[in-house]
């Protein structure tokens, strides 16, 4: 290596390669050596393992913030380079000289204005290795804006994922053929399942059989482009056997050409009223790290013969033949037309002796077999000066594909708007909370949540200030719970007054994430307004406490009017009557306490035997497994089972001291079966005629509750079995 300018063709040569009997001249390999944002030069090993600076093209001096041409003969240590970022050259210096071959890597450079990320590669100039001096050549890039995409990137999936996961509504990702793919905690709470014994399921099978047609129906619809999405209140059959009304939302992702690639699907549990808290939440989270930035490709317009060379890279970009020629109409033919008018006024600053401008310039081509792409272009212009003044005569630079550099920015940015979309939609705040710090860090969503005004600050004791009272000690412990490290989620709701006085209620749902030694680092979760759905939940139980009220009320007036219309004339009628009212104000009592969800059997049997001593064992004998009746099965019961202890007051059983009734029942494939027996009463002897109680009880347990009623009436006591199904039959 003779001198500075054979270094300078060196470096050239590595970016060169195989088109080097191909390539432009040695003038044109200077100017892109001279034009070129890429760093590039040569440096030597020194003994003292400085490197020492041979030659460094300009945009190498800028990056070390010197002058052309001040770093050659110059060695990193004098120029200020730290320590370790010369091992870290030299190390990979060494490597390339063994390996005989270029090397690339990427690091951080620390400048004044922060970190600068480059792309390097590094390559032995023409020495054997070990031999000394040891001289290396290198090619570097700015990859800066990639890496802050990168990790805005990764940023951004980690906060759809604490929303997917911490959301408060079921979230799912649903197969074309409906099976499920991805589900989220709070799914697997909804239907009952294990993540592992869903994944194994299809929507269909766990959807209640009434409810099916009708959301195969929307899917055909969605498929068909009919629907952009839809939703439905539907049921699903838990893995118990239950039912669980849910409100669903379903829409349909797409890949990038627009085929349908799997539904997504939130559901919210809708059971108790089908209080409508509508949530639309995270999508689905498919993003990749953009690939490595592409190569640059060299190109040059011949101001004076109009003839135009592009390298191999630069018809690749353009999707040229590789071994064919470039003209003004190829390449004006591949802008899009949308870019055209931008493109030529860029070209005619450029070549303006009076502006020379030389600003990059970023356009779309769409190449010949139809794909469209993002390109970069940096251009400069060389003068000749003439009597008439300065001419261009050649315009020339590079050229970059930045195709998925833009992909990536687009695909950041409707990130970030399904983000906020699904924050706005569900009122809802994702939090990311350092446990080592006294105060989690607001965002303006959280802002929102608490009152806060946008941008303004708020303190840990202004927040305390405005939780309600019998909340505070709650709220205030999330902290100290999660460094506990006793639990891994931390759900729980709490009321909270906006500074002007309005009363919210919130939810917080998170999970405590740990370092790598096992200690408690941070609480990450969402919080959510669930006023509205508190204020249903009030509602509706108001509105059944009313309804019970008015019903015991009408039952009292009931047994007022038989009171007073029958009179001393007929008493054992008023009797009767008023024992029926009685045992349907039992039923209704037991129903009233459990919100209409069921009566139990066994307190339904204690409520009507309670007058003929049911706290005898030896009087009353019942025994069972628990069985909730549904509200007409309970009342039904209830009038049969009093008809059967006033005929057992008066004829059987329990008309003599030392009788005793048993009632016993069993639950055998979601039938009930119910046996009345007494004994030690009088003898028994059949009906002659079908009294009054009797027709009671058949028609109570028959119609639509479809029950049955047998007796017998062997001489030591009368036996009544009563059947009926614990589920109502269709159209009950």
């Amino acid at each position: 290596m003779g001198g500075p300018l054979d270094t300078q063709f060196d470096i050239v040569e590595i970016a060169r390669g195989a088109d080097a009997n191909e390539g432009p001249s040695d003038s044109e390999l200077r100017f892109f050596y001279q034009t070129a944002p890429l760093l590039m030069g040569a440096v030597e090993v020194l003994d003292d393992g400085d490197l020492l600076h041979l030659h460094d093209n300009p945009a190498s001096n800028e990056f070390f913030g010197l002058p052309p041409g001040s770093t050659r003969g110059r060695t990193a240590r004098s120029m200020g380079v730290p320590e370790d970022i010369i091992s870290l050259w030299r190390a990979y210096y060494a490597e390339s000289g063994r390996a005989g071959c270029p090397v690339t890597f990427d690091y951080g450079h620390v400048q004044p204005g922060g970190v600068t990320w480059l792309s390097v590669t590094v390559a032995p100039l023409g020495r054997p290795a070990g031999q000394r001096p040891a001289r290396y050549g290198y090619v570097a890039r700015d990859v800066t804006k990639r890496r802050h995409a990168e990790l805005a990137l990764a940023d951004s999936e980690a906060r759809f994922r604490a929303i997917f996961e911490q959301a408060a509504v079921g979230i799912a990702h649903v197969a074309l053929d409906g099976r499920w793919i991805r589900v989220n905690r709070r799914l697997c709470e909804i239907l009952g399942y294990s993540e592992a014994e869903i994944l194994g399921r299809t929507f269909q099978v766990v959807t209640h059989p009434d409810d099916l047609e009708s959301d195969l129906a929307f899917v055909e619809k969605l498929l068909a482009g009919a629907l952009d999405s839809y939703s439905m209140e539907k049921r699903y059959v838990r893995k118990d056997g239950k039912s669980v009304w849910a409100q669903l939302t379903v829409s349909l992702a797409r890949d990038p050409e627009g085929r349908p690639e799997h539904f997504i699907s939130v559901v919210q549990d809708s059971s108790e009223g089908h209080a409508a808290v509508a949530a639309l939440r995270a999508t689905e989270e498919r993003f990749s790290i953009a690939a490595r930035a592409s190569g640059l490709g060299v190109w040059e317009w011949d101001q004076t013969t109009g003839g135009f060379y592009y390298s191999a890279r630069a018809k690749e970009i353009s999707g040229f033949k590789p071994d064919g020629p470039v003209t003004y109409e190829m390449v004006a033919g591949i802008v899009h037309p949308d870019d055209f008018p931008f493109t030529i006024e860029q070209s005619r600053r450029a070549r303006d002796p009076q502006i020379r401008d030389t600003e990059p310039f970023i356009y779309r081509i769409i190449r010949p077999d139809g794909a469209l792409r993002w390109v970069r272009a940096y251009a400069d212009t060389v003068f000749e000066n003439t009597p008439g003044g300065p001419r261009a005569t050649r315009f020339l630079g590079t050229l970059e594909d930045i195709t998925e550099r833009r992909e990536l920015d687009e695909r950041l940015k409707t990130s970030e708007a399904r983000l906020r979309l699904a924050m706005s939609a569900g009122r809802m705040a994702v939090f990311d909370w350092p446990l080592d710090q006294e105060d989690v860090p607001l965002t303006d969503e959280m802002r929102l949540l608490l009152g806060v005004p946008a941008g303004a600050s708020s303190t840990v004791q202004e927040r305390r200030d405005c939780y309600h009272p019998d909340d505070l000690a709650l709220a205030s412990s999330t902290r100290d719970r999660a460094r506990s490290g006793e639990e891994r989620f931390i759900d729980f709701e709490f009321r909270y007054y906006w500074p002007e006085g309005q009363l919210r209620w919130l939810q917080v749902r998170s999970e405590v994430l740990r370092a790598p030694s096992g200690v408690p680092e941070r609480l990450v979760g969402v919080l959510l307004d669930v006023t509205e759905r508190k204020k249903d939940e009030e509602r509706l139980g108001l509105l059944m406490r009313e309804v019970d009220h008015r019903a015991n009320n009408l039952l009292t007036v009931v047994q007022g009017l038989v009171s007073l219309s029958t009179g001393d004339r007929d008493p054992d009628l008023r009797r009767v009557l008023l024992g029926r009212v009685d045992a349907l104000g039992h039923a209704h009592k037991l129903l009233a306490e459990a919100r209409w969800t069921g009566a139990d059997l066994l307190r339904l049997v204690q409520e009507e035997l309670r007058p003929h001593g049911v706290e005898d064992p030896g009087r009353v004998r019942l025994k069972g497994p628990k069985c909730s009746l549904a509200p007409a099965q309970a009342q039904a019961i209830s009038m049969a089972l009093h008809e059967l202890a006033t005929n057992a007051a008066k004829y059987g059983g329990l008309s003599v001291a030392q009788g005793v009734v048993s009632v016993t029942w069993t639950r055998v494939r979601g039938t009930l079966d119910l046996l009345w027996q007494e004994s030690g009463g009088p003898p028994v002897r059949p009906p002659a005629r079908e009294g009054l109680g009797t027709r009671i009880l058949e028609r109570a347990l028959g119609g639509s509750i479809g029950g049955s009623v047998a007796h017998e009436w062997p001489r030591e006591g009368h036996r009544c079995r009563i059947t009926m199904p614990l589920s109502p039959p269709a159209g009950a």
